[in-house]
């Protein structure tokens, strides 16, 4: 996995924090995984000026998203759930992906 931290995220502080407890748990998740992954981390703001922090998964087919509060980040339990639903995610929009690629490369049987 290759991970991308936006640069105002910062080393130390709640956010940076966040970010290894959240990288972490998605390195436990993925150990067995062979596959390009790219994890990025960006902070951004709601329409209300909030703080929040993406985490973006992406393999060579599909990409996912989710914004964490930073009540979200130190929550382990939540934080675990809710990266590995966002790694599910992922998954399942891949799998689609590559079966519609597949039925589209698939000749139409006639009388079928």
């Amino acid at each position: 996995m290759t991970s991308t931290i936006d640069p105002t995220i910062g080393r130390t502080g709640a956010w940076a924090e966040g970010v290894q407890r959240a990288s972490h748990i998605l390195e436990m998740i993925l150990k067995d995984w062979r596959e390009p992954l790219t994890a990025t981390w960006t902070l951004v703001s709601d329409d209300r000026g909030r703080p929040f922090l993406k985490l973006t998964l992406a393999d060579t087919i599909a990409s996912v998203e989710r914004q964490f509060s930073s009540d979200e980040l130190e929550d382990g339990e939540q934080l675990w759930s809710q990266v590995r639903r966002l790694w599910g995610h992922l998954l399942q929009v891949s799998a689609r992906r590559q079966v519609d690629k597949l039925l589209q490369s698939m000749p139409i049987l006639e009388g079928k």
